[in-house]
């Protein structure tokens, strides 16, 4: 049987209301566990300096929260790893550094992100070398700072499925990187959640 201690409550569905309203509710559904949605208006990566990001730590240790993952936003925005252009690559790398800075911060074990996509008309052969080099780059500085990456296969990036997943891993042959299922993902793969 599913115990409440074994539930996350995540600020993604939360959105429209302030993070104050989100502790609240999680206080009050006595969540002791949280996916932090690093997105506004709760907590958007550029907007928050080290000070900001101790002053929710703060607030969620005050209300019995943990967070066990905190999730750079990467559909908003352009977040990519794997494509052909060097500033949005570059901004890329550096927004899953800040990221990961935060994670720390927040005491989070894990940041989950995906490779992100690249031009149609890009070589896929060289997405796939672009995602894996980024991902090892974000990796090395994970390691620096003791988080884990949880990475996620998406249909528009050179990391498709579990199997691509799996392929990073052997890869870079690093004990930072682990995979998130996301049952979307694997639909669309075509892969059972077995074979995830």
């Amino acid at each position: 049987m599913l115990r409440r201690s074994q539930l996350s409550g995540a600020n993604y569905a939360y959105t429209r209301h302030p993070l104050d309203y989100f502790i609240d509710s999680m206080t009050r559904l006595e969540i002791e566990s949280i996916e932090m949605y690093a997105a506004s208006p709760h907590m958007y990566v550029y907007d928050y300096d080290r000070a900001g990001v101790k002053g929710i730590k703060r607030k969620l240790d005050a209300a019995g929260i943990r967070v066990v993952c905190l999730t750079a936003e990467q559909c908003m925005i352009p977040v990519s790893l794997s494509i052909d252009d060097a500033p949005v690559r570059h901004r890329s790398l550096d927004y899953y550094g800040r990221a990961l800075e935060q994670a720390s911060e927040l005491e989070a074990p894990l940041m989950h992100m995906v490779a992100g996509g690249d031009y149609q008309q890009s070589d896929p052969r060289s997405s796939w070398d672009r995602a894996v080099d980024g991902i090892g780059c974000v990796a090395e500085r994970a390691k620096e700072l003791g988080v884990k990456i949880a990475l996620e296969a998406d249909r528009t990036s050179p990391v498709k499925n579990t199997r691509d997943i799996r392929k990073v891993i052997d890869l870079l042959g690093c004990d930072r990187i682990q995979a998130l299922i996301d049952t979307n993902a694997v639909f669309h793969a075509g892969e059972t959640l077995e074979e995830a």
